[in-house]
C-alpha cells in the first residue's frame, strides 16, 4: 500500500500533466483568437473547462494527503514549485487572451457604432427639405 507522500508525489506529477495540458490550450485559445475562428473557441473552452474539473478534484485529494504530512519529502516540494510556476505561465497567458478578446470586442462595437451612426444618408424631399433616411442595416430592438 502506497505511503501518503508516494500517493501525494503521483497527485501533484497528475496535476502537473493536466496544468502543461491548459498551458497548451492557453496557447491554442491565443492562435484561434487572433485568426477569429468562434466556433473553435466554444471546442477549446469545453475542453479546457474539462481539465479544470480534473484540477479540481485533485487538488482536493491533495489538501487531505498534505494534512496529515509534516515532513515533505524534496522531490514533492520541487514538483509543487513547478506547478506554481507552471500556473503562472497559465495565467499570463490567460491575461493576454482576455485582452485580445477585449480588443475584438472593441473592435466589433466601433463597427456597429459606426454603421449605426452612417448608414442613413441625407436625402432631399419633395418639398427640397433635407430628410433623414432610416437605418436599414441595425435591428435596435436586436
Amino acid at each position: 500500500m502506497p505511503n501518503n507522500q508516494d500517493s501525494l508525489m503521483e497527485i501533484l506529477k497528475k496535476e502537473h500533466e493536466l496544468y502543461d495540458k491548459l498551458y497548451s490550450i492557453a496557447g491554442k485559445k491565443k492562435d484561434v483568437l487572433l485568426a477569429e475562428e468562434i466556433d473553435q473557441l466554444a471546442e477549446i473552452v469545453l475542453e479546457e473547462e474539462g481539465f479544470l474539473l480534473e484540477i479540481r478534484k485533485l487538488e482536493e485529494e491533495r489538501l487531505v494527503l498534505e494534512e496529515g504530512l509534516t515532513d515533505l519529502k524534496d522531490e514533492v516540494i520541487e514538483l509543487k514549485k513547478e506547478l506554481v510556476n507552471l500556473a503562472e505561465r497559465i495565467k499570463e497567458r490567460n491575461y493576454l487572451n482576455r485582452k485580445l478578446i477585449e480588443n475584438s470586442l472593441s473592435l466589433i462595437n466601433l463597427n456597429l457604432n459606426l454603421i449605426k451612426n452612417h448608414g442613413g444618408k441625407k436625402i432631399y424631399d419633395k418639398k427640397g427639405l433635407v430628410a433623414q433616411q432610416a437605418n436599414a442595416f441595425v435591428n435596435k430592438k436586436a
